[in-house]
């Protein structure tokens, strides 16, 4: 496989991005015990999505893990994080995805996770925290990437990428794993905006399908919708609010997908996103909580399951 880095220059684009349907939300959100979310059973992003060049589909799937690195309690909590791991559609299925892009997440605790899921799933690329799984029945690793940041770089944020095949049909979707500084790094919201921009930049030339996926520390006032570029569709959530609890690991404490309910006030924040460009359709698209049982949470985020057609 082809190892890279790449420091590239940061190209500034700033077009209107194609709008998601929005999410279900809850009328009210408890400030303790079970949290009364609801969110759709699937919900269709009517205006996003390209037009697929062929049939293969695909699941998806988005999950900020909160590692060991920025996260107590990870050998009790990474139980829940498997759970939700094998479970993409709701608590009952056995639903797995095909790829998972993950971030938080330590080399180590990302082989453990492909361990957990199956013997046919591997890590394809993993750098500064972020990971791509892949199930090896269903895809072949034609090259990947890792990626430093040229503006705002830290020790835990980048992106990593990997171009996949599917075993099947041949199609390829080039998958990016990626996550942009938080709120915590002094103007953080002008490098997000060109860390997004070295991304689009960088995978703008390619000739296959795109599917960038990441822990986005995004907010409204950032301006997302237009500082992804053109060309570009994304899928967003609002982002639960999760608090420690002790050995347990973390329960969730009234999060909501309503922004007006949220704890970080109004319009905050949004974070988890995927992203689709060049021949992707994304069919559709469901959010999990990062809990397993409702009472406890293996990871302060949701999980983002995405149906895809290359």
């Amino acid at each position: 496989m082809k190892r890279h880095a790449g420091l590239l220059l940061t190209v500034g684009i700033v077009a209107q991005l194609c709008l998601p349907l929005a999410l279900a939300t809850s009328a009210s959100a408890t400030p303790s015990g079970t949290p009364s979310l609801v969110l759709p059973l699937d919900a269709t992003p009517s205006s996003c999505g390209g037009t697929a060049s062929g049939s293969t589909d695909f699941r998806a799937v988005h999950f900020n893990v909160l590692g060991s690195t920025f996260g107590s309690n990870w050998s009790t909590r990474r139980s829940v994080v498997i759970k939700r791991l094998s479970h993409v559609l709701n608590n009952s299925d056995t639903a797995r995805a095909s790829i998972y892009g993950l971030t938080e997440v330590t080399s180590s605790e990302a082989d453990w996770i492909a361990q957990q899921l199956g013997p046919n799933y591997a890590v394809a690329v993993h750098n500064r925290l972020q990971a791509i799984v892949f199930d090896t029945t269903t895809w072949t690793v034609k090259d990947t990437g890792q990626y430093t940041f040229t503006t705002g770089s830290t020790a835990y944020h980048g992106f990593v990428h990997a171009r996949l095949k599917n075993t099947s049909t041949g199609a390829q979707v080039n998958v990016i794993e990626t996550h942009l500084v938080p709120n915590s790094v002094s103007g953080a919201a002008s490098k997000r905006a060109a860390q997004l921009s070295q991304i689009t930049s960088t995978v703008g030339s390619w000739v296959n399908p795109v599917l960038i996926l990441g822990d986005m520390n995004w907010k409204l006032s950032d301006g997302f919708e237009t500082a992804a570029g053109s060309g570009y569709c994304s899928v967003r959530k609002w982002a639960g609010s999760y608090s420690p609890s002790g050995a347990s690991g973390y329960r969730t404490d009234g999060g909501s997908e309503n922004p007006g309910s949220n704890k970080y006030g109004s319009g905050e924040p949004i974070i988890d996103y995927g992203l689709v460009h060049h021949g992707i359709t994304m069919r559709t698209y469901r959010v999990l909580r990062g809990t397993f049982d409702n009472t406890k949470a293996g990871s302060d985020h949701h999980m983002l399951t995405l149906h895809l057609t290359i």
